[in-house]
């Protein structure tokens, strides 16, 4: 969900890390999300910003057309051509504010700069070179037998090398060591409800939480129960028990954002 944050309006950024921040006495973060967080936070910045320039590109195509249209053939047009040009204007500049809004500056990452000082002290150790080979081959058996977390991956990732092919159930992995080491419960944030192999889902797309799959065998590990959110899940209680962020807003951009992707 770290990534995601750069998806966000700077409203619902804050909203999102004050929500974390009520609970940061609760947080932990295993290693390989900050390893996958800083291999790709560069990518994400790029990316977000050709997505919104990608939006003003279209208008302005659109506005081009309208002007390039016969309306000099029929001038009767004209007015509603004149008012459909002037719509798009406004649209422009919306676009434009939600890009300046959207963006977050490589050089001065205030999103940055609340993660790190969020999860400090609370980061899994760095694996081994032992331990990652031991998980890429049980990642393997379990991708083939499509036992979850990360089975989805495989011909997405397959091409990406191990440690990101395998990086969700080196995640899981982490979580259930974590989890009986310390003899916690978990609560999960996760932006991968989409994917189906980390939550549960009807026919229409609902999510219903983690997959049973994942609860008994984190029962059976840990001998601990387990939760699940998705990001708009998490914000929602945040805000109803925590009385952060801007509430309704937020969740329903944060909703949007999760059906954009």
């Amino acid at each position: 969900m770290l990534l995601g944050l750069y998806e966000y309006s700077d409203k619902t950024k804050r909203a999102v890390l004050d929500g974390l921040s009520a609970v940061r006495e609760r947080l932990w973060l295993p290693h390989q999300v900050g390893w996958e967080f800083f291999n790709n936070r560069e990518n994400k910045l790029h990316a977000v910003e050709r997505s919104l320039l990608g939006q003003l590109n279209d208008v302005g195509k659109k506005l081009q057309q309208l002007r390039d249209s016969n309306k000099r053939e029929h001038p009767e047009y004209g007015k509603a051509v004149d008012q459909i040009v002037e719509a798009l204007n406004e649209a422009v500049s919306s676009i434009e504010g939600a890009r300046d809004d959207q963006l977050v500056e490589e050089e001065t990452d205030w999103v940055l700069q609340r993660i790190v000082k969020l999860y400090e002290g609370k980061v899994g150790e760095a694996p081994s070179d032992t331990w990652l080979a031991e998980r890429y081959i049980e990642g393997e058996t379990r991708y083939t037998e499509k036992t979850p977390p990360g089975f989805a991956d495989r011909n997405r990732k397959k091409d990406a090398g191990n440690r990101r092919l395998y990086g969700d159930y080196l995640i899981w992995r982490e979580l259930l060591e974590y989890a009986k080491a310390n003899d916690v419960s978990l609560v999960l944030i996760t932006n991968d409800s989409a994917k189906g192999d980390w939550f549960h889902q009807t026919h229409s797309g609902k999510v219903w939480g983690p997959l049973p799959a994942l609860r008994k065998e984190f029962k059976e590990f840990t001998g601990q129960p387990m939760w699940a959110y998705n990001t708009t899940s998490f914000l929602a209680d945040a805000v109803k028990f925590s009385g952060v962020g801007s509430q309704e807003a937020s969740v329903a951009a944060v909703s949007y954002t999760h059906l954009r992707a």
